[in-house]
C-alpha cells in the first residue's frame, strides 16, 4: 500500500505530460518516488507524495490503522523510528491530516523519529458521534494509544488548540512517559472562561436543549456540544495558583498575537500555572489562531527536535550507562 503525504514543498517544479516532479527537496537516500498532482491539493506550494520507504504490512503500524476499544474504532497512523516518539494532537474538529499533523509526520519521517497520530472520537475516520466528544474522553482515549501501541520510552506531545488541552491532561496521567510538550495555540479551559461568557443566551439555550450547536468562531465553524461543555468544567487546569499544574517536563508555547479566538495573554497564564521551569513561550506577531505557514510549521518542528533532543534514554543493563 502507498501512502500519500500532504507536504508543503519549497523548489522547483518541472511539469511534463500532466505529472509533477520535485527536485532538491528530499534527500535520495530516502528514495522518494516520482510526484503526482492529486486533487486535493489546494494550490502549487502543496502536493501530495508517494512514500516508496514507508512499509506498512506489519500489524498496527502504518497509516489508516484501527485501534478497538469496546465497540469504538479510534483511527491513527502509526511509524515506529528512533526515541521519543512525537505524538500530534489536533485542534478541536480537526482529523489527524491537517496541515500541522502532515507537516509533523513528514517531518519526523525524514528524521526517522517514531510518530503517532490519532483521530478523536466522534472525529474523522474515528467512530462515535461528536456529541460525546470531550477533553475526558480524548484523553482517554490517547493514554490507551500511548499504553498500547508504544507502551516503552518517551513521547513528546504537540498539541494544537484543544489539542494542547489534552497534552496537559495526558502528562498528568502519565507524568513518567512524557519528555515534552509543545503547544501550538493552546487552549486549556477555553470552554470554561473564553466561549461560554461569549455565547448569547439563544445560543447557550441552543447547547444545552439540542446537545450541539454550530458555532462560527474566528474563522471557522467548530461543533459545541453540550456534553464538551459541561465535561469542560471539571477539567478546568488555569483555575489554580502558580505553579499549580503538576508537570515538570519541558514546555513550548507557541501562540499568535493576532490570534482571533485565544487571547495570547492565556500563553502567559498556562506559564505561570505550569510547575517546570522549563517553559518558553514564541509569540507570532501577526499570527492568528491557525498558525500554519511555512514559517509556523518550522517554529513548531523546531521545539519538538529541540524537546526531542533533551530527552535521553538510559539502558540500565548496558555497562557504559551511569
Amino acid at each position: 500500500m502507498k501512502t500519500l503525504l500532504f507536504v508543503n514543498v519549497v523548489g522547483k517544479w518541472n511539469t511534463r505530460k500532466g505529472k509533477t516532479r520535485l527536485q532538491s527537496v528530499f534527500p535520495d537516500s530516502l528514495n522518494w518516488r516520482q510526484v503526482t498532482r492529486h486533487p486535493c491539493c489546494p494550490s502549487r506550494k502543496f502536493v501530495c507524495l508517494e512514500s516508496a520507504f514507508t512499509k506498512e504490512n506489519v500489524r498496527g503500524q502504518g497509516k489508516n490503522q484501527v485501534f478497538y476499544k469496546g465497540g469504538d474504532k479510534i483511527a491513527y497512523d502509526y511509524f515506529p523510528g528512533e526515541l521519543p516518539t512525537v505524538l500530534f494532537l489536533p485542534g478541536l474538529s480537526m482529523n489527524r491530516h491537517s496541515a500541522k499533523g502532515n507537516a509533523l509526520e513528514v517531518a519526523c519521517k525524514l528524521q526517522k523519529r517514531a510518530y503517532l497520530s490519532a483521530d478523536y472520537y466522534g472525529i474523522g475516520r474515528s467512530s462515535g458521534d461528536i456529541r460525546d466528544g470531550t477533553v475526558s474522553r480524548w484523553t482517554e482515549d490517547t493514554v490507551d494509544l500511548i499504553d498500547q501501541l508504544i507502551p516503552q520510552g518517551p513521547v513528546v506531545l504537540v498539541g494544537a488548540g484543544v489539542g494542547g488541552w489534552v497534552a496537559l491532561h495526558v502528562t498528568l496521567r502519565r507524568p513518567e512517559r512524557v519528555a515534552g510538550i509543545v503547544g501550538v495555540a493552546p487552549d486549556p479551559d477555553f470552554t470554561q472562561d473564553v466561549l461560554w461568557p461569549k455565547l448569547s443566551d439563544e445560543v447557550k439555550s441552543i447547547i444545552m436543549k439540542e446537545g450541539l450547536y454550530e458555532l462560527p468562531w474566528g474563522y471557522r465553524t467548530y461543533p459545541i456540544s453540550r456534553n464538551l461543555i459541561e465535561d469542560g468544567k471539571k477539567m478546568c487546569l488555569l483555575q489554580g495558583s502558580s505553579g499549580s499544574i503538576a508537570i515538570d517536563c519541558p514546555v513550548r508555547i507557541i501562540h499568535g498575537l493576532d490570534d482571533e479566538e485565544i487571547p495570547p495573554q492565556r500563553a502567559l497564564r498556562l506559564a505561570d500555572r505550569l510547575r517546570s521551569q522549563d517553559v518558553v513561550i514564541s509569540f507570532v506577531k501577526s499570527g492568528g489562531h491557525t498558525l500554519e505557514t511555512e514559517e509556523d510549521f518550522q517554529r513548531m518542528i523546531s521545539s519538538v527536535v529541540e524537546l526531542c533532543k533533551k530527552s535521553f534514554t538510559y539502558d540500565l543493563s548496558s555497562p557504559q550507562s551511569g
